[in-house]
């Protein structure tokens, strides 16, 4: 497996593909297979073509790039390595894709927060922040841990900003559950949270789980919720800044997202 690069402005380097974990919701193991890394190596070669090609940005992409390196041989690599090596070749901005929770750590982040070229933004696959879904969804997410890695990026980089993919309406999703989620995306600097329903089919595991959350239940209000204000910061024209000065859309995202939750206890 090769480099893969595309775009105009900024370059979008794939640099791994399949995924070794078991998620219930999700049928890419079967699809894309185990995961696999093009070697540092070849990396390094197409950052040399993107930078002298002419492009001032790049962003990291692959299934599971938070899987990077670990399945090459003699090397001990993970996701900021290949930020280091983008920063090394001079490319102005690096970005990476989707990252799995449960690697982001204080280690990771304090050698991130040391590249300049880094844009402070993680878009973390979490699904949910409900311990019992998140056991339900087979994710090893660990929340609490989490939440210490999140606190670690705020205070080396106070203008960083998250996003998050959540899935509503999991089988077996409670009220108390789908609250807790909430509470935590209000707890940090989300800026773009994309919310998702639950969609099953038969290569799913989840497709033979029972709950409360069924398809025609809550999922599709819950959806709303997240997703009405994850548009709204998305069309707001402090979308324009928010990576420069802070986080001028999370007030906006905030209040839609209580007043949605409200229109949705009023029903």
């Amino acid at each position: 497996m090769g480099t893969r690069i595309s775009g105009r402005s900024r370059a979008f380097l794939k640099v791994q593909d399949g995924c070794d974990h078991a998620c219930a919701y999700c049928a890419v193991t079967l699809v894309r297979g185990p995961s696999r890394s093009v070697p540092a190596n070849e990396v390094a070669t197409a950052l040399k073509r993107i930078r002298n090609a002419g492009f001032e940005e790049v962003v990291f992409t692959g299934v599971d790039i938070s899987a990077w390196g670990i399945d090459i041989d003699g090397e001990i690599r993970d996701y900021v390595d290949l930020v280091e090596m983008a920063a090394e070749t001079g490319i102005p901005r690096i970005r990476v894709s989707s990252l799995e929770p449960w690697e982001i750590d204080p280690k990771r982040i304090e050698r991130l927060a040391g590249i300049e070229p880094w844009c402070e933004h993680f878009h973390i696959s979490l699904q949910s922040a409900a311990p019992y879904v998140l056991e339900r969804m087979n994710r090893t997410t660990d929340i609490g841990k989490l939440k210490e890695a999140l606190r670690e990026l705020l205070r080396q980089r106070p203008r960083a900003t998250l996003g998050a993919d959540i899935i509503a309406g999991f089988p077996g999703e409670r009220e108390q559950d789908f609250r807790q989620t909430l509470r935590f995306l209000d707890e940090g600097p989300y800026t773009l949270p994309s919310c998702f329903p639950i969609f099953h089919t038969y290569r799913h595991p989840s497709g033979r789980f029972h709950g409360p959350s069924r398809p025609g239940s809550h999922y599709r209000p819950r959806s709303n919720v997240t997703r009405r204000g994850s548009k709204t910061a998305q069309a707001s024209p402090a979308k324009q800044c928010w990576r420069r000065n802070g986080n001028p859309c999370r007030n906006r995202w905030q209040q839609w997202l209580h007043a949605q939750l409200s229109a949705h206890e009023a029903d």
